[in-house]
């Protein structure tokens, strides 16, 4: 998991790409959990580790809305020798961010600026672990002692059944240097979903890099590939996400990643 830890660092993103930017009031329940490949029989984290993710998502008027998320990780961890099970949680760095533009017109030019305060407990190393690998485009939501602040601009197209958008940004994650010192990331990405009746099926492909690191670009670098699926019942919608890393560093240890959310609409 060190070394996962060191290849996923490049994925970090301050907010996931599925976050609504329109006028719409939302609450938004996610869980991630990464798929580990076994290995020499030692112990992986049991399926109900993974981090989750609480935000809200509301507007001011037609041209502003406010993002809140607040991260919690738990890790539970079979020993197969010793038969026991130890497990820890912490909570992860909360973010506060604000959408500029038009959020209810066809296509649109929209601004995202936040920050990410650091409240994650260094001392809870397992839970930070599994929140890392589980869920790597929001590294930073636990990473100990790191304050991050991000700016990112997004071309969205919105059509009655449809949406896409094509997002780039950029985060500079605070660190004294007992903390690894302060890094530079780029992140870019492109989504796209489709409604058919009730159902959504979305997609997106997403990349980041690190700006401030030394090495080839593959080196310094990941990229993912996320299918999602959800349904409309009223007011709520839950979903079922799939994350599929391109990088062999990541794949040969976690193939993937699961991902289940709840979103509600406030009318």
């Amino acid at each position: 998991m060190l070394v996962l830890f060191t290849v996923a660092a490049p994925a970090a993103r301050a907010q996931t790409i599925w976050t609504p930017l329109d006028h719409r009031m939302t609450a938004r329940v996610e869980f991630w959990h990464a798929h580990f490949k076994d290995s020499n029989g030692a112990g992986s984290p049991s399926s109900s580790s993974g981090p989750l993710f609480f935000s809200l998502a509301f507007p001011i008027d037609q041209k502003l809305a406010v993002n809140f998320e607040l991260p919690w990780a738990r890790a539970s961890i079979d020993d197969p020798f010793s038969g026991t099970n130890g497990s820890e949680s912490t909570v992860g760095n909360p973010y506060f961010g604000v959408q500029v533009g038009a959020l209810n017109k066809p296509t649109s030019l929209v601004g995202e600026v936040g920050l990410r305060l650091a409240a994650a407990s260094e001392s809870k190393f397992g839970a930070i672990l599994v929140g890392i690998v589980s869920e790597p485009e929001r590294l930073e939501a636990f990473i100990p002692k790191t304050n991050t602040l991000s700016a990112a601009g997004n071309i969205v197209m919105r059509r009655p059944t449809s949406s896409a958008r094509i997002r780039v940004g950029v985060s500079e994650l605070l660190a004294s240097k007992d903390n690894g010192g302060n890094n530079t990331l780029i992140d870019y990405g492109a989504q796209a979903s489709t409604d058919v009746q009730l159902f959504r099926f979305g997609g997106a492909l997403t990349g980041r890099y690190v700006a401030s690191g030394s090495g080839t670009f593959s080196e310094r670098s990941n990229h993912f590939a996320t299918g999602m699926a959800s349904v409309a019942l009223g007011g709520f919608r839950p979903g079922v996400s799939v994350r599929l890393p391109f990088d062999s560093d990541i794949r040969n240890d976690v193939p993937w990643m699961l991902g289940l959310s709840l979103e509600y609409e406030f009318k």
